[in-house]
């Protein structure tokens, strides 16, 4: 598709969003909603803007996806360069380093979350999301969604159907960290919630928390949770992003919410609100496999 025709398409969807009858998103609580968001700006260049993927990129709006959003924050905060090695041209020669990637057919690398098996996948700026992410401008993460959509046709993946339709019932936040990057996946949660729950106290959870600054990691909350300024919701993850001890016993934790928010909470919020902490099983930093870079002619 040209650009002048995307940029056609994106006036239409402005006009709709514009007209007095578009409904509110049905699986959004109007408490988040009526939140401050970051402002989403729309720019028409190419598989990302500039450089590199960024967090930022990744809004989730109308889809029941937002473990698979948190994932893929949390994977492109840590390492862009990983995201990038990602995707292949129509050719076969990998766009990592491109500037503004410009190809509206691109392969997309990712992984069978049990087998850790390694799939391409084909995407299409032509099938662009039209709610989620950046509509209209860069679409690296609307292709990622277009390859996991392909994938559970393909291979078991919780929260996809076999059809492409997504299924929060069956999400697993964890599984989608292994479905990006090709590692194991692992979860932990609270002893007092769960058998074999691996945190006692909250400085258990701090002590994995603090890790996200190396390796990604997601957090779940479950379907009923305190008030909390930020509030979490229900149901819901979030990517972490950093964490912070302040000297005088506060210890606080910054979450990347897939609406499109970035807050601060007390770790005690966390504490009292978790379900699940989503990470690679071995808590492994992001490398790209030397596999990927001989397929394009590296040395890795």
């Amino acid at each position: 598709m040209a650009l002048a025709m995307r940029d056609a398409l994106w006036g239409v969807l402005l006009a709709l969003l514009a007209g007095p009858t578009l409904a509110a998103s049905v699986n959004t609580p109007s408490h988040a909603r009526s939140r401050a968001l970051d402002a989403r700006t729309y720019s028409y260049d190419g598989l990302w803007n500039g450089t590199g993927p960024v967090m930022t990129d990744v809004v989730q709006d109308v889809d029941v996806d937002c473990w698979w959003a948190a994932a893929s924050i949390a994977v492109v905060n840590r390492s862009s360069w990983f995201v990038q090695n990602l995707f292949y041209s129509a050719s076969n020669v990998s766009l990592a380093g491109t500037t503004t990637p410009e190809d509206e057919t691109v392969y997309v690398t990712l992984y069978d979350p049990t087998t850790l098996g390694r799939y391409w996948l084909t995407a299409s700026v032509a099938n662009e999301s039209t709610t989620e992410d950046d509509p209209g401008g860069a679409w690296w993460h609307s292709a990622l969604t277009q390859g996991l959509q392909q994938l559970a046709g393909l291979v078991d993946v919780g929260g996809v159907d076999a059809n492409g339709t997504f299924d929060s019932a069956t999400a697993v936040g964890a599984e989608a960290l292994a479905v990006l990057t090709g590692y194991a996946w692992a979860r932990d949660g609270r002893a007092q919630d769960m058998e074999g729950g691996k945190y006692n106290t909250s400085a258990d959870l701090w002590a994995d928390l603090v890790r996200a600054k190396y390796t990604p990691v997601t957090l779940s909350t479950p379907a009923t949770v305190e008030t909390t300024s930020p509030q979490l919701d229900t149901n819901h993850d979030y990517a972490i992003i950093n964490t912070t001890e302040w000297g005088n016993g506060t210890r606080t934790v910054t979450a990347r919410n897939p609406w499109g928010a970035t807050d601060e909470f007390q770790l005690l919020d966390l504490w009292n609100n978790m379900w699940w902490l989503n990470h690679l099983a071995n808590w492994d930093p992001l490398v790209v496999p030397s596999t990927i870079y001989a397929a394009v002619g590296g040395t890795g």
